[in-house]
């Protein structure tokens, strides 16, 4: 994973198809069970199973926070070492860790 950090001081990646597959993967999962929700709700189907599909669509993109946010902790804490560049990237890991964390 080639890795920069941009004149804000964030930590930007460029991901290989490899390490772009499983992102992509858990997402095109919500997707489907975004669409299967959306005709529960058009069918009328019972709340209980539209919760049920709901609860299934925020995990798959708790999945995806959390690939996304170990990529770009592991690639951020290689490019501090790396490159000396400590605090700008300290402070970008914190951002992100506190996005990953919904907050």
């Amino acid at each position: 994973m080639k890795r920069q950090l941009d004149r804000d001081g964030r930590v930007l990646l460029e991901r290989t198809p490899d390490e772009r597959a499983p992102i992509l993967r858990r997402l095109r999962l919500a997707e489907g069970q975004i669409r299967g929700l959306i005709e529960m709700v058009e069918a009328d189907r019972y709340c209980g199973d539209e919760l049920q599909q709901l609860a299934a669509v925020r995990a798959a993109l708790r999945e995806v926070s959390v690939v996304l946010a170990t990529q770009h902790m592991e690639a951020a804490a290689l490019h501090a070492l790396e490159s000396g560049e400590r605090e700008p990237v300290l402070k970008d890991m914190m951002t992100v860790l506190r996005r990953a964390l919904g907050q």
